[in-house]
């Protein structure tokens, strides 16, 4: 199981959980960790697998929302932020990992998705395979500011990497409703 862990920071007080949602205290970092189980009743913590670097457009916040697998890999779609004060308006990035433990962005320099109005927040980006299109569901920023869930269709030949996975080629989100 993937979820969000919040990591502690010089910053942290006692007080910061008592929020109800630490992630907008900016006494935290926003990462992805793993838990494991083999019969759904009894999970082992396996640690925090993603985290952000010190510096990025991802710097506070690399939460992965879904995954797909890729030969010999698993591709990652996930919401980063560069501060605690995006919290709401994150924008999707995509990492690759062998063996759901170790994470390597492939969008250090800028988000894979983002929106062109409002905040420009593409976020939880989840993605379906089928026999010959992609599902990508998504919540989007709209140009007053809200934010509209989404659904495009893409073939499946769009999702394509190059042979080192340095980059990944993707046809754009569409911003029609």
């Amino acid at each position: 199981m993937i979820l969000s862990v919040a990591l502690p920071t010089p910053r942290t007080s006692a007080e910061a959980h008592s929020t109800l949602d630490i992630f907008n205290t900016g006494e935290c970092i926003s990462a992805t960790g793993l838990a494991t189980s083999r019969d759904l009743d009894v999970w082992d913590w396996q640690g925090v697998v993603f985290a952000p670097e010190i510096a990025g457009w991802d710097c506070y916040c690399r939460r992965i929302n879904s995954m797909i697998p890729y030969p010999g890999r698993f591709i990652a779609f996930y919401d980063g932020s560069a501060s605690h004060t995006g919290n709401y308006e994150e924008r999707t990035g995509v990492a690759v990992s062998s063996d759901l433990r170790q994470w390597e962005s492939l969008s250090p320099s800028r988000p894979i998705f983002s929106s062109p109005h409002g905040s420009g927040s593409l976020r939880y980006l989840d993605v379906q395979i089928g026999d010959q299109e992609a599902l990508l569901f998504y919540e989007f920023a709209r140009t007053d500011g809200a934010h509209d869930l989404r659904l495009s269709r893409l073939g499946i030949e769009a999702l394509s990497f190059n042979s080192q996975l340095s980059a990944l080629q993707l046809s754009t989100v569409s911003d029609e409703p």
